[in-house]
């Protein structure tokens, strides 16, 4: 058996909200089952706010796997009031801009994960990234990239996802990185697409280290994914999520397996009616019943 001292750590954050704390537990279960044995992994759950239900429920997930202890932070999530929330951006979604500051500074790197996700490799060759001196480590998004590289007056095809990223703390609190970031937020948020990712890929579109795609499966990933085997993270970046009832997605079932290791195992798929109806109105309904259908359901 490893004495403790011979371990490794690793130090792993979340941001989130309360809807989003079962489906961190999931994205945590996963990691912690398939990580090295000898690892000690320290995760760390950033929120404005969560009930002690739901921190109660995360912690006896955590606690089912060896080698792994979470702690709470409370983030003044005051200063993201004037930015862009809407769909599936929350306030939560830019508390990953508090964790050079929220962290002890002995805190020097960390893997910042998104809570929809599934981690179906080994965490722990993704740690072990060298960062050689960049700000982070992540995967391009070339549809982003396509979108969004021009107006943000950056170089073609290096635009990132940051759903999953290596941070190197150290630099991040060294040159304020944080609140450049905010900086140009709130300077030009009429103009974002991605309210998270646009700010950040403007800042640092020339200080990333591009990560091998298989670390964050997103959906232009997976569009042209050929590999038999999942990505080492798959991440449900489509507005339909696995844990909603008409979603689709090639390896939703994974989602549920690892569920079943946590405190939310018994929770029911999520129903949006309006959303089926529109996935059935595409598949089935002439152009203009689609039209007078869609128009009907806008004003319920």
């Amino acid at each position: 058996m490893d004495h403790p001292l011979d371990r490794k750590e690793i130090h792993i954050v979340g941001a989130i909200d309360n809807i989003y704390s079962q489906h961190l537990g999931v994205a945590f279960a996963s990691m912690l089952i398939n990580m090295s044995p000898g690892t000690m992994a320290y995760l760390y759950v950033l929120s404005a706010g969560l009930t002690e239900e739901n921190k109660a429920k995360l912690k006896k997930t955590v606690s089912r796997f060896a080698g792994a202890c979470i702690q709470f932070i409370h983030v003044d999530g005051s200063i993201y009031e004037q930015f862009i929330v809407s769909g599936q951006i929350t306030r939560a979604t830019y508390l990953r801009l508090a964790i050079p500051d929220a962290l002890p500074t002995t805190i020097q790197k960390v893997i910042y994960m998104d809570s929809d996700v599934v981690v179906t490799g080994n965490i722990v060759e993704l740690w072990d990234t060298d960062l050689r001196g960049h700000a982070i480590a992540a995967v391009i998004d070339p549809h982003c990239a396509y979108l969004r590289c021009k107006a943000l007056q950056i170089p073609e095809k290096v635009y990132f996802n940051n759903g999953i990223m290596v941070m190197n703390l150290t630099k991040w609190r060294e040159e304020s990185i944080s609140r450049k970031i905010t900086d140009y937020t709130i300077r030009n948020t009429k103009s974002m697409v991605f309210p998270s990712q646009d700010p950040m890929n403007a800042v640092l579109y020339n200080d990333w280290l591009e990560l091998p795609p298989t670390w964050n499966g997103h959906t232009s990933i997976m569009k042209e994914w050929k590999d038999s085997n999942p990505p080492a993270v798959i991440h449900y970046t489509d507005v339909s999520k696995p844990w909603h009832l008409d979603n689709f997605h090639p390896y939703k079932n994974e989602y549920y397996k690892y569920k079943r290791l946590t405190e939310w195992r018994s929770s029911k798929p999520e129903i949006n009616l309006n959303r089926m109806m529109t996935r059935l109105m595409k598949k089935v309904l002439p152009r203009p019943v689609k039209k007078a259908v869609k128009k009907v359901m806008s004003l319920r």
